[in-house]
């Protein structure tokens, strides 16, 4: 049975948040130039074009960042990721290393090898649950755990 590890969040922060701050910054870009903010005292040129050029490289920014997050479930031995529409199997003997950041807002990145032998790096926001700052998240502390018995349960070679 699937057990969800991910945020029920991430698809919001996935798809939702970007194009929300993306469009608001736009139209207070927009706004400064447009309206007549300040009355008489209008924001100067160096305000006028800064607004816009940190809402080009804030979205593109924020839009790379946020599509690089997944869905993750854990299926027995084997964790099913979610981009989009798009749907794969990642074995957890294939794990190579699971990181992850343990301050205010964590994130979790599992590198496995894929079929072929390349790198393949999942990032996905773990499931909010009460824990101590700084402490190893109990979702990164299981993944690890499943992973080492699904290596233990691999036959040895000779």
């Amino acid at each position: 049975m699937r057990e969800l590890l991910s945020s029920r969040t991430t698809p919001l922060f996935r798809n939702v948040f970007p194009t929300v701050w993306s469009v608001m910054f736009g139209l207070g870009s927009l706004a400064i130039w447009v309206l007549p903010l300040g009355g008489d005292n209008p924001p100067p040129l160096g305000v006028k074009v800064l607004f816009p050029v940190i809402w080009a490289f804030g979205s593109v920014l924020i839009f790379t960042l946020a599509r690089r997050m997944r869905t993750v479930w854990l299926d027995g031995d084997t964790l099913v990721v979610r981009a989009g529409q798009e749907e794969w199997l990642i074995p957890l003997a294939s794990v190579e290393e699971i990181t992850e950041r343990r301050h205010r807002n964590p994130r979790i990145q599992v590198s496995a090898r894929g079929p072929t032998g390349e790198l393949v790096k999942v990032r996905f926001i773990p499931a909010r649950v009460f824990r101590l700052p700084f402490k190893p998240h109990p979702v990164a502390v299981r993944l690890r755990e499943e992973v080492a018995a699904a290596r233990a349960a691999l036959p040895r070679a000779r």
